[in-house]
């Protein structure tokens, strides 16, 4: 796979900064998976699978200033990566309405380049994810309640970040990856049949922890406001415990965009349309709710999103030959 792409940055005092890149990627893998029934109501399921990946990337990097033009960076970099990943689990039969299963998985997400910083190729990241969970039919199939409780382990976390472009004023967003995070939670979804032409559907994630458990990082703003004998604004202070060089130590940082809940629920109704015959009709409405979230490692103020409510509806028309 070839990309090309540039992008193009204002900075203070009229700084522009031009990256152009040539990126190829080439990845191969193989894979095998085996489910064996132990009993009629119990089997055992498992896989792996080998992957390697190869990126290369060609460049250059410009930085405009006052008229003058210089190149940051003459960006030829390469690297692979290979990784093996698997899968293991079972799951039983509790009755002829409810499935319980057990799961535990290695997963491996390619390294890659960032389109903006210079130098920066950055790892693969990696997770161990322990799930259970239970997955019911009711009443005659007319309500489905599925639960399911998870446990993920990341290594190398790949992180959106904000560093500064070398000898310049200008932040940009790069990526790096994080030593280790954690996520837990539990997770709910249903669907019921009310009545013939009524459904309800909805679900829920509740996320008490997702964390950076270790993850130190440069923060860029102290710097770029420095530099102009300013202080950084209290809204963009870090949340974190201060290194050395402006570093920050932001272990027990709240996870990007991890709301501890989100929760939604809809309701609809169809029917045939009595007065065109062939066509059908539903109407469906939908409340969502996600509590506060995220959107920097820093936890800063000026970047965290209060909870919402959503509110959706729509009217769907739909004919026999496909037509809506």
């Amino acid at each position: 796979m070839n990309i090309d792409f540039a992008t193009a940055l204002f900075g203070p005092f009229g700084a522009l900064v031009n990256n152009h890149n040539h990126q190829t990627t080439e990845s191969s893998a193989g894979c095998f998976a085996l489910k064996y029934d132990l009993t009629d109501h119990f089997r055992l399921t498992g896989g792996i699978r080998y992957t390697d990946d190869q990126k290369s990337v060609i460049g250059v990097h410009l930085v405009t200033t006052g008229g003058a033009t210089t190149p940051t960076c003459a960006n030829t970099f390469s690297k692979s990566w290979n990784s093996t990943t698997y899968d293991v689990g079972a799951d039983a039969d509790l009755s002829d309405n409810s499935l319980g299963y057990v799961k535990f998985s290695h997963g491996f997400k390619a390294g890659g380049f960032g389109s903006q910083g210079c130098p920066n190729p950055y790892d693969p990241e990696s997770i161990n994810a322990y799930e259970m969970g239970i997955k019911n039919k009711l009443f005659d199939g007319r309500l489905v309640l599925n639960l399911a409780g998870f446990y993920y382990n990341y290594s190398n976390m790949q992180v959106t970040s904000i560093t500064l472009v070398p000898g310049t004023t200008v932040t940009i967003s790069d990526i790096e990856n994080a030593a280790k995070s954690k996520i837990y939670g539990l997770d709910a979804d249903f669907r019921a049949l009310v009545t013939d032409n009524l459904s309800a559907d909805g679900g829920f994630t509740w996320l008490p922890h997702a964390n950076y458990e270790n993850y130190t990082t440069y923060d860029p703003y102290v710097a770029a406001f420095a530099q102009f004998g300013l202080p950084e604004p209290a809204a963009l202070d870090a949340h974190g415990a201060p290194v050395s060089g402006g570093d920050f130590n932001l272990a027990g940082n709240r996870l990007n965009r991890s709301p501890t809940f989100n929760g939604i629920f809809g309701l609809q109704y169809a029917d045939n349309l009595a007065m065109l015959p062939g066509w059908d009709y539903s109407i469906r409405g939908e409340l969502q709710y996600i509590s506060s979230q995220q959107y920097s490692p820093f936890n800063r103020a000026a970047s965290r999103e209060p909870g919402r409510v959503l509110v959706n509806a729509n009217v769907t028309l739909a004919s026999e030959n496909g037509l809506s």
